[in-house]
């Protein structure tokens, strides 16, 4: 596999509504998912995002380690429950390098995606996994984390 480049800040793909992945079958969706892992790792990142490697793709992928139940592939994902309870934390992001801010996100999040071979599961996270669900599916949406810096 390969470790990718990560695109920066104002690349016109991290403000792209990345494509649902419809193919679970296709050899290049696995081969993005590994080269995502690897680039995500390299990096020292939490979470990476399709479109941070220039692939307009509804997918993100989690570090093992904080990775619920398991899962560290969403594809299609989607946002079902938040907590109305919020944390303001610093966060940053791999497509803005070494710059950091504190961002409110809620607390809890519940998700519902679908693994790398088009399985459906939910997952919920807490604290810096919910964090990192709202963040990296802001990315599929052409959302990034400045954007949330008007709530303060």
């Amino acid at each position: 596999m390969a470790i990718r480049t990560i695109i920066q800040d104002p690349h016109p793909t991290l403000r792209q509504v990345a494509t649902p992945v419809r193919a679970f079958n296709d050899p290049k969706l696995h081969r993005l998912i590994q080269d995502m892992k690897e680039t995500m790792v390299a990096n020292d990142g939490w979470g990476l995002a399709a479109p941070q490697v220039n692939e307009s793709t509804a997918l993100f992928v989690i570090l093992d380690d904080i990775a619920p139940e398991g899962h560290t592939v969403f594809i299609n994902p989607r946002i079902c429950k938040t907590s109305k309870e919020k944390e303001s934390e610093d966060e940053g992001c791999l497509s803005f390098t070494g710059k950091y801010a504190p961002v409110a996100r809620p607390s809890r999040v519940e998700i519902e995606a679908q693994d790398a071979d088009g399985n459906t599961f939910r997952a919920t996270g807490e604290g810096v996994l919910a964090r990192a669900f709202l963040h990296e599916t802001d990315h599929l949406h052409g959302i990034l984390f400045i954007d949330h810096l008007h709530e303060f």
